[in-house]
């Protein structure tokens, strides 16, 4: 399942073992637990690559990194696929919604030259502001009461400053449409993946426990 607003898995082990003998009712929560391990592992993996199909130019290697999982015990037999933290940014593209800045505010691509990704390759606004007689981050004097909502951005100057041309805009919030279901992808693939090693993976406690 996955842990942001969880889309949950229920094995209902009571109801598969209800037929089993009594050795095999003893390791059934090992085994379930073994096989939910590898089953999160396995669903974490095929997001990361789901997503690089989904995901414009394919996902960096940053953002695939964010599925992660957590593990189970027999004692304690749930294990959670999630989002991590420093990726959470991916939610927005699962849920779709507003999205503000985290800091002061979003860059909005406008005529800047933009990676595989689509986005502003990371460091460039900073290196190009340093050179502040051609680049300015801000607004353009007097172009109006409202040029700071609508020109607030990064310039470049041009044709010996008589010209101005806006690289990036400076936005305080913007819209995003959802586009990569991934709870529903990873419902569907790790209710396939778990009876799969499940049953192996009883058979190989039952062998061990007479070792």
């Amino acid at each position: 399942m996955i842990k942001n607003n969880a889309k949950q898995i229920d094995i209902q082990l009571k109801k598969i073992i209800s037929g089993f003998t009594e050795l095999e009712k003893q390791q059934a929560p090992f085994a379930a637990s073994v096989a939910m391990n590898k089953t999160v592992y396995e669903t974490s993996q095929f997001l990361r690559s789901a997503a690089n199909r989904a995901y414009q130019g394919g996902a960096t290697r940053f953002s695939q990194s964010g599925f992660v999982y957590s593990k189970s015990d027999k004692k304690n037999l749930v294990a959670t696929v999630y989002i991590a933290d420093r990726q959470s940014y991916l939610l927005n593209t699962i849920d779709g919604g507003v999205v503000k800045p985290v800091k002061r505010a979003l860059v909005q691509p406008v005529e800047i030259n933009k990676n595989k990704y689509g986005n502003i390759p990371r460091g460039k606004i900073r290196r190009l502001i340093t050179n502040k007689k051609r680049y300015f981050s801000g607004t353009p004097r007097n172009w109006g009461v409202d040029s700071n909502e609508k020109y607030a951005g990064v310039w470049e100057r041009k044709n010996k400053n008589t010209q101005l041309v806006m690289l990036a805009k400076y936005k305080n919030q913007r819209h995003q449409t959802k586009f990569f279901p991934s709870r529903e992808i990873a419902y569907k693939y790790a209710k396939q993946r778990f009876m799969k090693h499940f049953i192996p993976a009883l058979d190989n406690a039952i062998l061990t426990a007479f070792t």
